[in-house]
């Protein structure tokens, strides 16, 4: 059965997501306001652009590998050749979107991801929903968990009512659906 969203529980070592975030965190000061096309009430957050060489990368290919497994999609690899480091706080949101393609590139978002690099304890709300119709979903929050959804799925992160939400999120990308 086909799923439109999944998880993996990692198991990265906690020592390599300290490393990745205190390398993320010493980057903060070039943290800019989060943009969605268009649209200026949609987000509220901050983020950095990570380049796709970087080593964190090579797990999440590893684990969109097994993730595709589920979606069976062609892909091609990190889409725009980023992963985007978000930091949310308090009074932070994403409303509800989709990961919809970028226009006029031939090269489209098919499966988004979300890997969370903040323990679940250490923020309230900033929960990762997914709009299934007639029920919402809601992503587990535990560190080092990765979740893998179809770029078309509605989602979006609850208001953060206090403390703060690290993630690396981004999209794998592959050819035009046909």
């Amino acid at each position: 059965m086909i799923h439109d969203y999944i998880w993996i529980d990692t198991e990265i070592p906690s020592e390599l997501i300290d490393n990745a975030v205190k390398v993320l965190e010493a980057k903060e000061e070039h943290l800019t306001e989060s943009e969605t096309y268009g649209e200026t009430d949609a987000r509220s957050s901050r983020q950095l652009w990570v380049p796709e060489h970087n080593w964190i990368t090579g797990f999440i290919n590893h684990y969109a590998g097994l993730a595709n497994q589920n979606f069976q999609y062609h892909l091609t690899g990190v889409h725009s050749g980023a992963l985007q480091y978000t930091h949310y706080q308090q009074g932070d949101y994403f409303d509800w979107h989709f990961d919809e393609p970028t226009p006029d590139v031939g090269m489209i978002r098919k499966l988004s991801f979300s890997l969370q690099l903040s323990d679940e304890d250490s923020y309230e709300g900033g929960d990762l929903q997914f709009n299934m119709g007639r029920e919402l979903q809601v992503a587990p929050r535990t560190r080092g968990t990765i979740i893998f959804f179809d770029s078309r799925l509605p989602h979006r992160v609850t208001k953060i009512k206090s403390g703060e939400r690290r993630a690396l999120v981004g999209w794998m990308g592959g050819p035009r659906w046909r």
